[in-house]
């Protein structure tokens, strides 16, 4: 073990995204992940009795593989904003972001 897999906050972290995850890709099955959409996703994430970082932490995680930066919402945004208007620098769409989420929690149900 790492001391990275030791560290307590990381293991919290790293449950928070595995309990999130499920309620992402069945929002994004459902076409409801989009920054219009998202204050129906924080609502979802509430009612599971999640607030602040335990619902913004695991998001950005599973999002940009970052666990701190710039809100959730404005990340969404701007992964729509990069998607329309295209470019050589946009990195992976949302929709590819989210098959690679589905990929790697798929393989760790195995």
């Amino acid at each position: 073990a790492t001391a990275a897999t030791e560290d307590p906050k990381l293991q919290k972290l790293l449950c928070d995204s595995g309990e999130v995850v499920e309620l992402l890709l069945e929002t994004s099955r459902h076409g409801r992940l989009t920054s219009e959409d998202f204050p129906e996703v924080l609502e979802l994430l509430k009612q599971q009795g999640r607030t602040g970082a335990r619902v913004h932490r695991p998001l950005r995680l599973l999002l940009t593989g970052r666990a701190s930066g710039a809100g959730v919402s404005d990340i969404l945004r701007l992964l729509e904003l990069a998607e329309a208007e295209g470019g050589d620098e946009r990195g992976p769409t949302l929709k590819q972001r989210l098959s690679i989420v589905r990929q790697v929690f798929a393989a760790r149900r195995t």
